[in-house]
């Protein structure tokens, strides 16, 4: 099947129906390939670019972001589109429910999607289960994403951070800490020093234990003032962690071109593309000379987007919105310009 006439089938239903349907159904998503894949083709299968994030090496450097695969259920799906890595989560301590339906909403005119999902979660249980019972096969790299309750204050926050860390390490190949979802109510707080440095140090410290050396990355917002950058780098930097995530969806509405009415939730998808080159510039320059990396999400869709990540300074560039407008083959077709550049 042609992916855009799947898109034009597909974008008249709800897209978290879609994308339960597809992504979240293990039976169905060991399916959707042998109908949207057909010119998935295998020149690239082999292609390496390989680069390491603390001390972790992966073939290449394009991967999928968080929120694709929530639970651990579609790791077949991500391989089978030769993701070089892929961030499983966001995770949480106990099943969560996260906010009211609906909560997806596409702006196809803007090539973007908005979502206020809240964390909606199976739990860390439920996802080490999955990620178990996933059979390696080859070299895909696997990332857990965690956060915390949304009723969980924030000056406790540290305890669901670190009890998914606990839960899940002996399944993921990195972690992600989120603090930067602008869909669960405070959690951006996490971002100052108040309440980063210990989160970092506790997370770092299970990561780092019992025999494990599990590289952890934080996840930042796009819409962080240039002193609130600086301020979470520099708790980056003395906390020693392998990476920055650059960035989160954003609140700044104004970047939805198509609707000015009943936007809500973050923005996702090429207008933010922008906002989120600039963070992955900033950070870079700030990081220059360390061994911090970082990865670029945002916006991206194309060769020419994934590269000027790539020249701002990113090491891996991660993809979600840009998928559900592109089709599944969007990984490789970008692999196939790099083979040949």
């Amino acid at each position: 099947m042609n992916y855009n006439l799947f898109k034009k089938i597909a974008f008249k239903l709800d897209p978290e129906l879609v994308h339960d349907l597809i992504v979240a159904n293990s039976c169905i998503n060991k399916c959707i390939p042998k109908l949207l894949f057909r010119d998935l083709g295998s020149e690239v299968s082999d292609f390496k670019d390989e680069t390491s994030v603390g001390g972790l090496m992966f073939r290449h450097r394009l991967g999928i972001a968080a929120g694709f695969d929530k639970n651990g259920t579609a790791l077949a799906l991500v391989q089978k589109m030769n993701a070089s890595f892929v961030e499983v989560g966001t995770i949480l301590p106990e099943k969560q429910f996260g906010n009211a339906k609906p909560r997806i909403f596409r702006y196809p005119g803007d090539l973007a999607l908005t979502n206020c999902m809240g964390f909606p979660s199976q739990g860390m249980k439920i996802a080490k289960k999955n990620l178990w019972a996933y059979t390696r096969n080859g070299d895909l790299r696997i990332g857990g994403n965690i956060g915390k309750l949304k009723d969980t204050p924030n000056n406790e926050a540290y305890k669901d951070y670190v009890r998914v860390a606990e839960e899940i390490l002996e399944v993921v190949d990195f972690l992600v800490i989120n603090v930067s979802s602008p869909n669960t109510a405070g959690i951006r707080e996490l971002q100052g020093r108040r309440y980063l440095t210990n989160l970092i140090s506790e997370v770092v410290k299970i990561a780092q234990g019992k025999g494990f050396n599990v590289p952890v990355l934080v996840k930042v917002s796009p819409d962080n003032s240039s002193t609130e950058l600086k301020e979470i780098v520099d708790v980056c930097l003395e906390s020693k962690v392998a990476g920055i995530v650059a960035t989160n969806t954003s609140t700044d509405h104004s970047l939805i071109k198509t609707s000015d009415t009943g936007l809500k939730g973050g923005v996702s998808g090429v207008p933010i593309f922008c906002r989120s080159l600039e963070v992955v510039r900033r950070i870079a320059e700030m990081t220059s000379g360390t061994e911090i990396s970082v990865v670029g999400c945002g916006g991206v869709c194309s060769y020419e987007t994934y590269m000027k990540m790539r020249d701002a300074g990113a090491d891996l560039v991660e993809m979600y919105t840009g998928i559900i407008y592109e089709g599944p083959t969007l990984i490789n077709r970008i692999l196939a310009k790099c083979k040949v550049s």
